[in-house]
């Protein structure tokens, strides 16, 4: 790879407190240092989003909250959208012909039913070659952020 990229984890759609943390910790522990979260709702909102910033702000992370991918889309302006959808195109190929693409977000769905066709559209769909679809969405954040570090396609400052 040319150089780090600078990578922020975007957790979208979800209502559960316990995957708002888990995200956020799975994410710093692979050395993540830039989180957003959209369209949080429920319990999710009132006491996941709350322990996401404790938990930012006691680590030195950065951590946004947007009502929609769009609105996050717009303020951060990344170079790079990447959706984790299970289908699509090859993540290891996508990232390989954007290396000049510097500002890279990483989205997963927080929810059962994924992105809807107008979230889909502000990015490119990626999988993980020999990685299961249908995982929980921590355990494909884990996992995806493990491929990347382990192949050097993508590192993050630790």
């Amino acid at each position: 790879m040319n150089g780090v990229r600078n990578v922020t984890l975007v957790l979208n759609n979800t209502s559960s407190p316990s995957r708002v943390i888990d995200f956020i910790r799975i994410g710093a522990a692979m050395g993540v240092k830039e989180f957003a979260y959209t369209k949080v709702y429920g319990a999710a909102a009132q006491t996941g989003i709350p322990d996401a910033f404790k938990f930012a702000y006691k680590n030195g992370l950065s951590l946004i909250v947007m009502p929609t991918l769009e609105d996050f889309l717009e303020t951060v302006e990344p170079d790079l959208l990447l959706l984790f959808t299970g289908k699509g195109e090859e993540l290891s190929k996508v990232l390989n012909a954007n290396r000049d693409k510097k500002r890279v977000s990483l989205v997963f769905d927080g929810s059962d039913a994924g992105f809807d066709p107008v979230e889909r559209k502000l990015g490119v769909q990626v999988y993980l070659e020999d990685v299961p679809g249908g995982l929980p969405v921590v355990a494909a954040a884990s996992l995806a952020l493990y491929v990347l570090n382990k192949s050097g396609e993508l590192r993050v400052e630790g």
